[in-house]
């Protein structure tokens, strides 16, 4: 059974332990009113390196998996963070794909794309446009 009133209970608990890291996450927000959990239990979390990360390593995960490794997590326990790995401030393995920007689930990785420039971790690429000839 996968929607007993246990499970519901147990998942609600879950989201309570990730609430504080993402409070005002739609994607938490949903899950959080489908459960009828109104408020967290918990103290958001204050002064994180990446404000609404709730360290589930989805873009480590996707980074690896394209052959980039442009991501880690860093630190244990409550140090624990994603980012760059070795302490760079910018990641620069990064490729720019922007695979990890679409995989986050609460948003919290910034992607900034204009017309010729696209931004991420730190870093800002050039995008050529191509013609067909």
């Amino acid at each position: 059974m996968t929607d007993s009133p246990l499970i519901r209970k147990h998942r609600a608990m879950n989201l309570q332990l990730l609430l504080p890291y993402a409070p005002e996450a739609p994607a938490l927000r949903e899950i959080a009113d489908s459960l009828g959990v109104m408020s967290p239990v918990f103290v958001p979390v204050a002064g994180a390196p990446l404000p609404d990360c709730i360290l589930c390593e989805l873009c480590v995960r996707v980074c690896s998996a394209f052959g980039h490794n442009a991501l880690s997590t860093i630190g244990r326990g409550d140090h624990e963070r994603v980012g760059p790995p070795f302490g760079e401030t910018a990641a620069m393995a990064c490729v720019g794909c922007g695979s990890c920007h679409e995989i986050c689930p609460t948003g919290c990785i910034t992607l900034e794309d204009t017309g010729t420039t696209r931004s991420i971790w730190g870093r800002t690429f050039s995008r050529r446009l191509t013609t067909a000839g």
